[in-house]
């Protein structure tokens, strides 16, 4: 049957074709075909229900077919079967819509559910119509409002990892190492951090240069010298170190969190995502890597630049929101029957699929 492909497609986020079944469907049914004659959702061509099946709801008049469903369930015990026969029939009315706009499916949007018939069924038309510029400037003035925070500081800010090895508790309201066996220890390894530097440098220019693969390899790192040496600690430095620049290092304090003030020195001057040479500080020795510089920001809330990044911040759960409206709208449009019979025994096609 012509709708078979279209079908195969469509149904796959649910069940699943095979890679060779949805190759062959895809060059059989392609955008021209949809075309030709696919908007008569009575004929055999577009609907049918084998012997012995039965409709558990129709869709203008096109059956949903109770054992595609019962076999979802089979599938995906998961999954409440309502929310199965929901998610078919949505997939029902995105079809119909697209044969009749003309709209085919491309192979390389089938990923997740909602971005698969987001691109592949409205790509044409939703996607035109929700932009991050319709995000309305009504709610940018509300985020601005909420977060100004973060578009007007006098800080900048820097997200850091580090591998530490240190000999003493750097405690609050401790000036740090300073009696004769901690700086005998901090002599003794400092050969050492030299050697992490080495290693460590050895193993980030074999993987892509990104915050989370920087963080594994030093994170692993650590992991693998636990026993030779338990005073080396790894930290992401989740809390940002806020500095003002010009300002000195004591002028902090009762202001920020105040880090050693080596480190925020070597933290200023380094490249985003390179690794610092071994850096001594009065608590211990540090390999650090600046993963993302802040600078201080001075933007009102009608800054192009702060409608800009709102919008693209808002734009992800923006444009979710408004295809979940487009579908019920959408569905609104078609005539939806179900089965109210055939709805209660769903319970009873849990239990089975359970068993």
């Amino acid at each position: 049957m012509r709708r078979l492909g279209t079908l195969c497609l469509i149904l796959f986020t649910l069940t699943g074709c095979s890679e060779a079944e949805k190759e062959k469907e895809i060059a059989k049914e392609n955008v021209a075909g949809l075309k030709q004659s696919l908007s008569d959702f009575q004929s055999e061509d577009w609907a049918h229900l084998p012997e012995g099946d039965a409709a558990i709801a129709t869709v203008n008049g096109v059956p949903i077919s109770r054992k595609t469903l019962e076999q979802h369930i089979v599938n995906q015990p998961e999954v409440a079967p309502r929310d199965l026969l929901e998610r078919m029939i949505e997939m029902e009315v995105l079809a119909q819509n697209a044969a009749k706009t003309g709209q085919g499916l491309e192979k390389n949007t089938l990923k997740i559910r909602e971005r698969a018939i987001a691109r592949a069924y409205l790509r044409n038309i939703f996607e035109k119509e929700v932009t991050a510029e319709s995000y309305p400037i009504e709610n940018v003035k509300e985020d601005y409002r909420l977060n100004k925070h973060v578009f007007w500081h006098d800080h900048d800010e820097i997200r850091a990892v580090q591998l530490m090895e240190t000999c003493c508790d750097a405690g609050e309201g401790k000036g740090g190492c300073e009696t004769e066996e901690e700086l005998a220890c901090f002599a003794e390894a400092a050969p050492r951090i030299a050697e992490y530097e080495q290693e460590v440098r050895k193993r980030l220019a074999k993987v892509e240069r990104t915050p989370e693969a920087i963080k594994k390899v030093l994170a692993d790192y650590r992991s693998e010298i636990d026993t030779a040496n338990p005073n080396l600690r790894y930290e992401d430095i989740r809390k940002p170190i806020r500095f003002v620049v010009g300002q000195s290092h004591e002028w902090h304090k009762g202001r920020y969190d105040v880090f050693a003030r080596e480190v925020v020195e070597a933290l200023f001057a380094l490249d985003e995502l390179e690794l610092s040479s071994p850096v001594q500080s009065s608590f211990g020795w540090h390999l650090l890597v600046k993963l993302k510089h802040y600078p201080a920001r001075h933007w009102k809330a009608d800054d192009p630049r702060t409608i800009a990044e709102i919008r693209e911040r808002r734009f992800p759960y923006f444009r979710k929101a408004a295809f979940k409206h487009r579908l019920r709208t959408l569905k609104k449009r078609y005539s939806l029957e179900t089965n109210e019979e055939g709805l209660k025994i769903l319970d009873n096609l849990t239990a089975t699929a359970e068993k």
